[in-house]
C-alpha cells in the first residue's frame, strides 16, 4: 500500500493489474478512500474513457520522481508492452535486448544485421522494430551528407536515440560520475546534441533535413543541417 500511495504522488494516473478477483478493487478503496469510483465495466463509462482520454508525458524535473523509477516504469509501460502490443511481439525478452542493444548503439552507425543478430532475430525483424522505435520517437537515424540522393537513402545511418537520460539508462548508466569515466561519454553526448538540433528544427516546423559526415579519409562531422551548421563531437566553442 505504501509504493501505491508513493507512485500515486509521482503520476496523474497508477495502474492495479492482477487476475480477476485477487483483491485490486480492494486494494484502490483502501488505499484512496476519498477518491471517487468508477467502474469500466458500465459500458457508458467505458465508452467515455474510450473517446475523451487524458494523458501527458510526465515529467522528472518539475516531480519529485526518482529517476531510475520513471525509466523503469517507461520501458516497462510504453516501450515494452504498448510498442510490443503494436508490433504483435510475443518474445518479451527479444524485444527488451533489441531495446537495450540500440541505447548500446545510439551514437553509432547502424549494422542491422550485427543487431539482429545480437538480439536473435531476423534481419527484417530488426528494420520493422527500428521503424517503429522512429514513428514513436524514440529513436531516429541520421543518414549520411551526400548530393546524391541516392547515394543518401542507401550509405550506412548513425543510430540515436532522442532521449539522452532513456539512452543512459537503458545502456546502464545510473549517475553522473560514472558517465564521466565511462566509454558512453561521448556517444551520449551526440545523442544530446541531436536531440536538440531535431527538437529546434520541429519546434520551428522547419524539415528534419539533418545529416552526418565524413569525407574519404574518413574525417568527420556528425550532425549537418542544410544550413550548414555543423558540430564535432570532442570539439569546443568559446561563444
Amino acid at each position: 500500500m505504501s509504493i501505491l500511495i508513493d507512485l500515486a504522488g509521482y503520476y496523474p494516473i497508477v495502474a492495479i493489474t492482477g487476475p480477476r478477483h485477487s483483491g485490486k478493487t480492494t486494494l484502490a478503496r483502501a488505499t484512496f478512500p476519498d477518491k471517487p469510483y468508477a467502474s469500466l465495466e458500465d459500458p457508458d463509462v467505458r465508452a467515455l474513457a474510450a473517446t475523451d482520454p487524458r494523458g501527458f508525458y510526465p515529467p522528472l524535473h518539475d516531480r519529485a520522481i526518482p529517476p531510475h523509477v520513471w525509466f523503469s516504469d517507461y520501458l516497462a509501460t510504453y516501450v515494452e508492452r504498448d510498442l510490443r502490443s503494436l508490433l504483435q511481439v510475443r518474445e518479451r525478452d527479444h524485444f527488451h535486448r533489441f531495446v537495450l542493444m540500440c541505447a548500446a548503439r545510439s551514437g553509432q552507425l547502424l549494422n542491422l544485421s550485427a543487431l539482429a543478430a545480437d538480439c536473435g532475430i531476423t534481419h527484417n525483424t530488426a528494420h520493422a522494430w527500428i521503424g517503429v522505435l522512429e514513428a514513436s520517437y524514440i529513436a531516429t537515424r541520421l543518414t549520411p551528407f551526400h548530393r546524391n540522393l541516392g547515394k543518401r537513402l542507401t550509405r550506412t545511418p548513425r543510430l540515436y536515440l532522442l532521449d539522452p537520460g532513456l539512452a543512459a539508462w537503458l545502456a546502464g548508466v545510473r549517475g553522473a560520475p560514472e558517465l564521466a569515466v565511462g566509454s558512453l561519454l561521448g556517444p551520449l553526448f551526440e545523442t544530446w546534441v541531436v536531440s536538440e538540433f531535431l527538437k529546434r528544427r520541429r519546434n520551428g516546423l522547419h524539415p528534419e533535413e539533418l545529416h552526418f559526415w565524413r569525407d574519404d579519409a574518413e574525417f568527420e562531422f556528425r550532425q549537418v543541417d542544410r544550413q550548414e551548421q555543423q558540430v564535432a563531437s570532442g570539439q569546443r566553442f568559446d561563444q
